[in-house]
């Protein structure tokens, strides 16, 4: 944690320390959004694409894809079948 001041024109300094552990780099164009009472900076990807490649993986860690596949088209069937 840091700590930084907000100046008369609402600018931020990010501090050294916090700087020195993330990828950011001077000129960067940077995501400003609230949760709560937090202000949260997030660098914009480069490539949206790469960004959310991978994303989820874990959740399938343990299941066959093919398998779950059938098994709700199979549950599909049951339910709709005429």
């Amino acid at each position: 944690m840091a700590k930084t001041t907000i100046s008369q024109k609402y600018q931020v300094v990010i501090p050294k320390e916090i700087r020195e552990k993330t990828p950011i780099k001077e000129g960067q164009e940077m995501y400003i959004y609230s949760v709560g009472n937090s202000i949260i900076l997030s660098p914009l990807p480069k490539s949206y694409s790469e960004k959310m490649l991978g994303l989820g993986q874990a959740m399938w860690k343990d299941i066959d894809p093919l398998e779950y596949i059938l098994k709700e088209r199979s549950e599909w069937d049951k339910k709709y079948a005429r």
